[in-house]
């Protein structure tokens, strides 16, 4: 499959210090890639390059094909929401959606309409922007990213302050968008969105990458193997199985940190201790997460 976002060694100095280093990853076409990292990680710095924003200091990226600064005709292919969307707030929505279609290359005003259905504004787009609230704000700045129907979606914590309801409908567009062709770069930092929805997860650290891959790949390279046993031979168990890094939680079970039940299983029985019941827990990606995050810091 080809890549819609290939970085390679990307690199930018800004006041002396590297925001991003060396960053290397791709995004293949069609996918839901997200983008995760604490706060000053790099991310939006990434996001600004990848749009041609800024410029990298060192290193270079493609953006459909074409290395980065995008010209034109890459950038009307590319739909970007980058922080919070400005509006004019006396215009209606569709005004509004119109007067952006005008400063570009000329297009069809019937694409606002279409922006504004898709992200289910079509009911809204004769009310003045003022007279939105947070959710709405953020679906019409989506439609803006979606004006000229883009291949690529580069989008920069579009969820930000949305309630449940309104993150759910912002999960669904961009499911339809994937189900579309459409490829989606998406950093936020809503993380249970991000296990819903993403085929691929980057995770960044002072501006470096920690880890890439699935979410499977990603949370079962730290899984957990629980133990219950019999009160009595607790501490028998727990000498049995120090050499695999385990403790003992708040209700008397023992986690230990192992690649499969059955290893925990066999050290146990090694020292006659058979437990009443195993079973193995993966990370959740916040957990591992804060993990690799941490680790690195360290």
């Amino acid at each position: 499959m080809d890549s819609a976002i290939e970085c390679r060694s990307l690199k930018k100095i800004l006041g002396g210090r590297a925001v991003v280093d060396d960053l290397s990853f791709s995004v293949e076409s069609g996918q839901i890639f997200g983008f995760l990292g604490p706060n000053g990680a790099g991310k939006t710095t990434t996001i600004r390059m990848l749009l041609g924003l800024a410029r990298p200091t060192s290193g270079t990226a493609l953006v459909l094909g074409r290395e980065i600064p995008p010209g034109p005709l890459i950038l009307s292919a590319i739909g970007g929401l980058v922080e919070e969307p400005a509006a004019y707030p006396w215009m209606t929505g569709r005004r509004f959606l119109r007067v952006v279609l005008a400063s570009g290359l000329r297009q069809p005003e019937s694409l606002a309409d279409e922006a504004l259905e898709r992200v289910e504004l079509a009911g809204a787009a004769g009310k003045p922007i003022k007279t939105y609230s947070q959710g709405m704000r953020q679906r019409l700045g989506l439609a803006v990213a979606l004006l000229r129907r883009p291949q690529l979606l580069i989008l920069d914590e579009p969820a930000n302050g949305l309630d449940p309801a309104g993150t759910k409908a912002f999960r669904d567009i961009l499911e339809t968008l994937r189900e579309d062709g459409c490829t989606v770069f998406l950093s936020s930092h809503q993380l249970s969105e991000i296990e819903k929805l993403c085929d691929r997860i980057a995770i960044i650290n002072q501006g470096r990458l920690v880890r890439e891959g699935t979410l499977e790949e990603i949370v079962a390279s730290e899984s957990k193997v629980r133990v219950r046993v019999d009160p009595s031979e607790l501490e028998r168990a727990r000498v049995a199985l120090e050499h695999l890094d385990v403790f003992v939680d708040d209700g008397g079970e023992l986690l230990v940190r192992a690649t499969s039940g059955r290893e925990v299983s066999e050290a146990l029985a090694a020292r006659n201790v058979y437990p009443e019941a195993v079973r193995t827990e993966l990370s959740s990606l916040e957990e591992r997460f804060l993990e690799l995050t941490q680790e690195e810091r360290t």
